[in-house]
């Protein structure tokens, strides 16, 4: 099995050598990452370049938003599953693929794991996720994208990410499977990611 992690980022340098360096710190082996950069003008490609054998593909041009760029992640996505951890977000612990791996069964189309919410001053909150999914818990909240590791073939089965949307694009995506197409999902029972409040899409999961 084989895990893809797709990271967009746009003129955030220090979040990006952040996200690289939590990634590559992984004892897990089972993994490619995608590095797809909006054009950035701050010194973000060339920090690409410098750790460039380590991504299976990467680009830096401009795009159109956010979701035209995880978009361009997922076509050329190889992985079995999809974890999508933007510049500034980072991985728990160099342990999380690994385990994450042990309890990943391909029967199932979404896990979803748990987040530590990064704010300002270095603030840090948990944010757990219950084990059922109903709509009325997406009604008000939604799932952190940065915890989420998404079958590959759903994005093939129903669609991309709807770039019309400037954020909530992975919240649609995550209620029409779970709500109306009834995918399988289950929760992971540990903490994946520490989700950077002050990102673009922090909005979207905020609440």
């Amino acid at each position: 099995m084989l895990i893809s992690i797709i990271t967009v980022t746009y003129n955030d340098v220090q979040g990006l050598e952040r996200t690289i360096k939590s990634v590559q710190e992984q004892t897990a082996t089972n993994y490619e990452h995608i590095l797809i950069d909006g054009g950035s003008t701050d010194g973000s490609r060339a920090l690409i370049e410098q750790h460039q054998d380590r991504f299976s593909y990467w680009s830096s041009e401009p795009d159109n938003g956010i979701y035209h760029a995880m978009n361009k992640g997922i076509a050329v996505a190889r992985g079995d599953y999809l974890l999508f951890l933007n510049g500034g977000d980072t991985l728990c612990s160099e342990v999380v693929l690994t385990n994450v791996s042990l309890k990943i069964k391909q029967n199932i189309d979404i896990y979803y794991g748990d987040v530590i919410r990064i704010y300002e001053n270095n603030k840090k909150v948990k944010k757990t996720y219950p084990k059922k999914l109903k709509f009325s818990f997406f009604i008000d909240s939604a799932l952190a994208h940065q915890s989420v590791f998404i079958k590959k073939e759903l994005f093939a089965r129903y669609f991309y990410y709807n770039e019309k949307l400037h954020v909530l694009s992975d919240w649609e995506f995550l209620i029409y499977c779970i709500c109306k197409e009834n995918v399988s999902y289950e929760h992971l029972d540990l903490f994946v990611s520490n989700y950077d409040m002050n990102g673009l899409s922090s909005s979207e999961e905020g609440k």
